[in-house]
């Protein structure tokens, strides 16, 4: 087990980041071709994920989009997804959630629970290709978008647990426990 400590000396308590195997391991990276079209590629990281796991704000900012529909058969295709625009000017999305935390308008903090995972949106229960038959696991798909609303690969910023100097946390994975002190 890897374990981060930071002594929050205000509170007078330990905020532990532990983590069985790490970083969460991103099952499918930024840019590989999509099984179903070759000619398209994967604009995001997706995280395994068991249905039900805690997704957090890998940075403070503000929520923009925060939908709870899964309506894949209408003539809008919508699922589940948090959108956060932070305050360097890009934006997190979260898709493949359902029960989620917080409101379009929400102010939230880096590391707030915003939703849980679940089989939803394309591929998912409920959609189009799920009755293709599509294979569909429960993951986290994470996208980055930079000011200019493009995609851009998470790799190319850094990624740790509570307490590291990194550019975001994870939104899976290692998350702060608060145990008192004695």
């Amino acid at each position: 087990m890897k374990l981060h400590i930071i002594l929050a000396s205000s509170l007078a308590t330990l905020t532990a980041c532990a983590s069985l195997d790490g970083p969460p391991r991103v099952a499918v990276k930024f840019g590989v071709p999509q099984p179903d079209d070759y000619s398209r590629t994967h604009l995001g990281w997706d995280f395994n994920a068991g249905t039900g796991t805690p997704v957090y704000a890998a940075a403070a900012g503000r929520v923009t989009v925060a939908t709870t529909v899964n309506d894949f058969y209408g003539t809008v295709q919508q699922w589940p997804k948090v959108e956060i625009l932070h305050d360097n000017g890009e934006s997190t999305f979260y898709l493949h959630i359902d029960r989620v935390q917080v409101r379009a308008g929400d102010k939230v903090e880096r590391g707030q629970l915003i939703a849980h995972t679940a089989l939803t949106g394309p591929g998912g229960r409920g959609s189009y290709l799920a009755r293709q038959e599509q294979t569909q696991w429960p993951h986290l798909h994470l996208e980055l978008h930079n000011e200019y609303s493009r995609r851009i690969d998470p790799a190319q910023r850094s990624w740790g647990c509570p307490g590291e100097k990194t550019d975001y946390w994870w939104p899976i994975g290692c998350r702060p426990q608060r145990s008192q002190v004695r």
